[in-house]
């Protein structure tokens, strides 16, 4: 008689896991149990009563529920069906997760006086979700920008220089919506003239000149293009730039009692260029 009941009791499963990489809407499990035909699984989302939740059967000893939640907590029981009329307790629960709905992952690059990059990085790419950013100058209400969607990355023009930009990103999965990340970027100045440019010490063979830095930071230098009076901008034989944000600078090998015209622009740099031609100023060297 002990023989016979040790057979007719069906164990419960055991080594009950979560198994795999977290995923946005499934859940995997696994668990051992040595003899049973097949397996009910009941779940729902934590804190449910057994007996209200949503119920799967498997014949393996594994399952993978779907349909689920992003970023949930559900409670999830198991048992074991030996035969039809013998089946083990449940046991449980474990608390298994879905993967939490985050914003897309991105950074900015080749940021430029109207334009800029923004490059992504994404995530979980076997299951659909709507990744999306929303921009517009500093200090728009969300909604009103323009949205753009993340599965490549993402180009952005016609933006306006030396201007922040606030950027709103979030995630859709499904019917859960990511929390909305916010970030700003600005976009590079435009090359603005040097200021205050003047001949403050005239000789007969050069000139010193001095000048106010531009208002943008950073900078690189100055180039002074000069001729005999009434050359066209951009033909004159003489030329010069100075480096290393200079703010004075003397023009050399000139001719008395004769006069010049100098313009000037200013070297912000690769990724800004020239500024456009200021001047002419025009001096006549002493005798």
């Amino acid at each position: 008689m002990i023989e016979d009941e040790e057979i007719l009791i069906c164990n419960e499963p055991g080594s009950f896991t979560q198994t795999g990489f977290l995923k946005l809407y499934s859940i995997s499990l696994a668990w051992y149990q040595n003899g049973a035909s097949s397996f009910d699984v009941e779940y729902g989302i934590e804190g449910f009563e057994l007996g209200s939740g949503y119920e799967a059967s498997t014949n393996e000893s594994n399952v993978l529920l779907t349909n689920l939640i992003a970023g949930t907590t559900y409670d999830i029981y198991v048992k074991a069906n030996c035969s039809e009329s013998n089946s083990s307790n449940y046991i449980g629960p474990i608390a298994a997760e879905t993967l939490i709905c985050y914003p897309p992952d991105y950074s900015f690059e080749n940021v430029g006086q109207t334009s800029m990059s923004l490059i992504y990085y994404g995530t979980y790419e076997s299951e659909p979700k709507e990744e999306i950013v929303e921009y517009g100058i500093e200090g728009f209400t969300l909604g009103t920008g323009i949205e753009r969607i993340f599965n490549h990355d993402i180009f952005i023009s016609g933006l306006e220089p030396r201007t922040t930009y606030d950027f709103y990103s979030y995630t859709k999965c499904g019917e859960t919506i990511s929390d909305i990340e916010f970030r700003q970027n600005r976009t590079l100045d435009d090359c603005l003239f040097i200021e205050n440019f003047e001949a403050v010490d005239i000789g007969s063979n050069e000139i010193f000149f001095d000048w106010d830095r531009p208002l943008l930071d950073p900078w690189g230098g100055v180039l002074i293009y000069w001729e005999m009076e009434g050359f066209p901008i951009g033909s004159g034989t003489g030329g010069v730039e100075f480096f290393y944000e200079p703010t004075e600078g003397t023009i050399g090998g000139l001719l008395p009692s004769t006069t010049y015209e100098f313009y000037y622009r200013t070297d912000c740099g690769p990724l800004i260029g020239y500024s456009s031609y200021g001047g002419p100023l025009v001096v006549t060297t002493n005798p």
